[in-house]
């Protein structure tokens, strides 16, 4: 019974970071892409911004065919379930929908630690099998953070900097910037 309190605890902890790094943009509106998550849309509709919410096919890059930008994109439990190929298409899509920036998530299974509540990554381990689930994990064979980091500027997007959250390390939040956009 315990881990199901965890898990629902590990999935308040990653909204609200997503929700506290939009927030930083000063959004009027937010496109949120994903599962619909209530923790998620609540925390937009409690500071009064207009939230929007896009659930893409399972494993398939997606196209945003917006009538309107938003200020800010979230991005939570997708881009990991399709190939690493569409993931530098789903940034562009992203980054041409967004007007100001935005805010991924991805699975991030390299090493770390706490240590005093302060999260140490980059341990070298040997590579894995990654789960069925993804196609691709930061930290796994071939998909290191570098790679991502590289993967994000090709899409047109400033790298803000990036995290593990602190009670949920398996999720890397990226607050990500349009190159055109001064201001956070």
């Amino acid at each position: 019974m315990a881990r199901g309190w965890e898990k629902i605890k590990d999935r308040v902890d990653s909204c609200f970071s997503q929700v506290y790094e939009a927030s930083k943009y000063k959004p009027k509106n937010v496109l949120a892409i994903g599962a619909k998550r209530p923790f998620l849309i609540d925390g937009f509709k409690r500071a009064n911004v207009e939230i929007t919410t896009y659930t893409p096919p399972p494993g398939r890059k997606f196209t945003l065919n917006c009538e309107k930008a938003f200020d800010v994109i979230v991005c939570a439990g997708v881009l990991a379930h399709m190939p690493y190929k569409d993931f530098g298409l789903c940034l562009k899509e992203i980054n041409k929908a967004a007007r100001k920036g935005a805010v991924i998530v991805l699975p991030d299974a390299g090493p770390c630690m706490k240590v005093n509540q302060v999260i140490v990554s980059g341990l070298s381990i040997p590579a894995y099998k990654v789960e069925d689930v993804h196609y691709w994990e930061i930290g796994s064979f071939g998909y290191g953070l570098a790679r991502v980091r590289a993967t994000i500027f090709a899409a047109g997007f400033t790298l803000e900097y990036t995290y593990r959250v602190p009670d949920n390390p398996f999720h890397r939040v990226f607050v990500l910037s349009k190159r055109d956009f001064e201001g956070l």
